[in-house]
């Protein structure tokens, strides 16, 4: 609905005479409220249009507000287009969502197996993450490490765990292996591993670069790692927040409405949800906002994956624009 049934509109020499002809007393510059029924179903003036679904108001060319109407019969903001999304499809193919065809299935099967489509992810990858599989990732390792402190901490509380650390004669096994493999007890005395660790720290020099030029910090290294340092805490306080949030999620992606939890999740799937900051860690780090702030409940929210890497550092405001 409009709110008021009603549009502000600035009369110029193009519209007066419309305008007067339906008694209307004005003259150009002026700004007059007029009713939206007399309003020509096309017109660009500005109305603020209530959505049906959540009450959220929004202010929008009349056109657009006629053209979602027409869809169903009512408006609804794009929060909540969702359900209008469904009942197209289903009443078109049978089905909630286009990917749940069995044709579609079969065609995305087809095409995740063909060695173009490797070819392609892992250029993706390179150029995203600067990897050529997700599972090198600091966001998989991340997550792998929060599973796997759960894992242990389930198993301790269950006195299964059994650490192979523990276990005896395990020292002196060790001790075996690196001197059968490089004829030494200790691996800082080791050429080969002493050039590996070389190359990681290069690597990691790659990587504050790379923040660095997103960032533009100017080659300020110690803000390069404190902003990395402060990202880490986010992200680990958030994954503490991951069961509760999924769990008490509808299932409809945030920023585009879409119905996305019976998405599989996996790398390639740029469909499938991922946790996003409303207000961006980035943003948090340069207004100095607390850590536990950026991580909070309130600031979290569930979207696609390409929905999240198109938002980037923007905040939700400034992405919604």
């Amino acid at each position: 609905m409009v709110k008021n049934n009603e549009s502000k509109v600035e009369i110029t020499t193009r519209n007066i005479k419309y305008y007067k002809d339906r008694n209307y007393i004005c003259v150009v510059g002026d700004i007059i409220s007029i009713d939206v029924n007399i309003m020509p179903k096309m017109s660009h003036n500005k109305v603020i249009a209530i959505c049906e679904k959540c009450g959220n108001e929004m202010e929008l060319p009349f056109s657009k507000y006629n053209k979602n109407k027409n869809n169903q019969g009512y408006y609804c903001c794009y929060k909540c287009s969702g359900e209008k999304r469904k009942n197209t499809t289903m009443n078109k193919y049978g089905v909630e969502h286009f990917n749940q065809l069995d044709s579609e299935k079969e065609k995305m099967k087809i095409w995740m197996s063909s060695d173009e489509f490797k070819t392609k992810s892992k250029e993706s990858l390179i150029k995203n993450y600067g990897v050529d599989s997700y599972s090198k990732t600091d966001e998989y390792k991340l997550n792998q490490s929060v599973l796997m402190k759960e894992s242990i901490k389930k198993s301790k509380e269950n006195g299964t765990y059994d650490c192979p650390l523990s276990w005896e004669g395990n020292r002196e096994l060790r001790d075996k292996g690196m001197i059968d493999k490089y004829g030494n007890h200790y691996s800082y005395n080791i050429p080969e591993i002493i050039e590996k660790r070389k190359e990681t720290i290069k690597k990691r020099q790659s990587r504050l670069f790379n923040i660095d030029k997103d960032a533009n910090f100017k080659g300020i290294e110690y803000k390069i790692i404190e902003y990395k340092l402060y990202r880490n805490k986010v992200r680990n306080k958030t994954e503490k927040l991951r069961k509760q949030l999924f769990e008490n999620w509808d299932g409809y992606d945030y920023y585009d409405g879409e119905y996305i939890k019976n998405e599989f999740i996996h790398y390639n799937n740029k469909s499938a949800p991922t946790i996003d900051h409303r207000i961006s860690c980035f943003y948090g780090f340069l207004n100095n906002i607390p850590v536990e702030e950026i991580a909070n409940i309130e600031n979290l929210c569930i979207t696609k994956r390409r929905i999240n890497g198109e938002k980037s550092n923007l905040n939700e405001n400034e992405f919604r624009k």
